[in-house]
């Protein structure tokens, strides 16, 4: 059930009018219906007064960005529902339905809903809430062109694929066709379009580079290796006594040997499991022996879908091989990743 409590009428300036709830505006077991007066309600209490046509459309915009959140909040906790009776939450919620209402921009409707969702289900204050607040206020400040290339710096950076089957044709099919491509289109190619990434506070172009070959084998690295011989062991290595259980087969040479991980950042691991966690950087080292080139990464990929090739030519001309993400631009690269490719993973894997 919810209990409405007084309201308490504020005096805003230019003699407009807020309204704040005297106590908790929800408990436990809003109904939907409640939920969503709540929740137009904040709108209604805000919303600049429009006039006419444009206060109907601004409404009709509010009105369905907040009924996608609400059916989003439904799928993913129900029980979150009763959060909506944080101020903080309010704030945030208003701040999405009053930029959609402005841009009616479909593209930005979809990315809000996700982050209205995802900040109403965080009860804590935290690290990961401020974030949410933040992304849920930069990303309208973005175009889709600017959120679509944060959102494959996100992916290429700071995310790895974790397939069943691992070989380079599955690989490049499930990950490279599935989710490279969907997020490597209609890039921006203007050095001001990534000038204003930094202005929001998403991301920073440094001077140092990330080439797309490197971003597509970073992960991965072990479906990109020719591998080695057991002459190219180190000595302190082979006389670690374990060695051979640190070693597989190579993909690609069957006859030749490589470590046996997926990604060279699981290599401190081994190490440590095989009991000699003094040795990791030599076998670190040793992992490196026999590794694909980059540009022969983008080639094998092009090979396999000649559409990569646009991509990679965009990511080399412009300076998204040179950004890198803050804690916003993670959150809404995460966003958007998940948006457009479907992906499952939380933010909480990275926040």
């Amino acid at each position: 059930m919810m209990s409405r409590k007084p309201v308490q009428e504020l005096t805003a300036g230019d003699g407009g009018i807020n309204y704040q709830a005297a106590g908790d505006i929800i408990n436990n077991g809003p109904s939907r219906q409640e939920v969503q007066d709540i929740a137009l309600g904040v709108y209604r209490a805000n919303a600049l007064e429009l006039r006419g046509i444009a206060e109907d459309i601004a409404f009709a915009r509010a009105e369905r960005v907040t009924n996608d959140f609400l059916n989003r909040l439904m799928d993913k906790d129900p029980e979150a529902a009763k959060n909506l009776a944080d101020p903080d939450i309010q704030s945030v919620m208003f701040e999405a339905q009053k930029e959609y209402a402005r841009s009616g921009e479909e593209d930005l409707a979809k990315v809000l809903v996700e982050l209205l969702a995802d900040r109403t289900i965080e009860t804590e204050r935290s690290l990961r809430t401020l974030v949410l607040n933040e992304a849920i206020s930069s990303v309208p400040k973005l175009t889709e062109q600017q959120r679509r290339a944060i959102g494959l710096v996100f992916l290429l950076r700071y995310s790895r694929w974790t397939g069943k089957t691992p070989t380079p044709e599955d690989y490049f099919r499930e990950f490279v066709v599935k989710d490279v491509l969907a997020l490597g289109k209609d890039l921006p190619t203007s050095g001001p379009n990534y000038q204003h990434i930094e202005y929001v506070g998403a991301g920073t172009v440094s001077i140092s580079s990330f080439s797309f070959g490197s971003a597509l084998r970073s992960g991965v690295e072990g479906l990109f290796t020719r591998g080695f011989t057991m002459d190219d062991v180190p000595q302190d290595l082979r006389d670690a006594g374990q060695i051979q259980e640190g070693l597989v087969p190579c993909l690609r040479s069957p006859e030749r040997y490589q470590v046996a991980v997926m990604a060279n950042q699981d290599i401190p691991a081994l190490a440590k499991r095989l009991g000699f966690p003094h040795l990791e950087q030599p076998l670190i080292n040793l992992a490196q022996h026999g590794l694909v080139q980059d540009h022969e990464v983008v080639e094998e990929a092009t090979a396999f879908d000649e559409r990569i090739l646009k991509v990679s030519e965009a990511w080399g001309s412009t300076p998204l091989q040179n950004l890198t993400l803050t804690s916003v631009g993670i959150a809404i690269g995460h966003t958007y990743w998940r948006r457009v490719t479907e992906g499952t993973a939380p933010l909480s894997v990275w926040l």
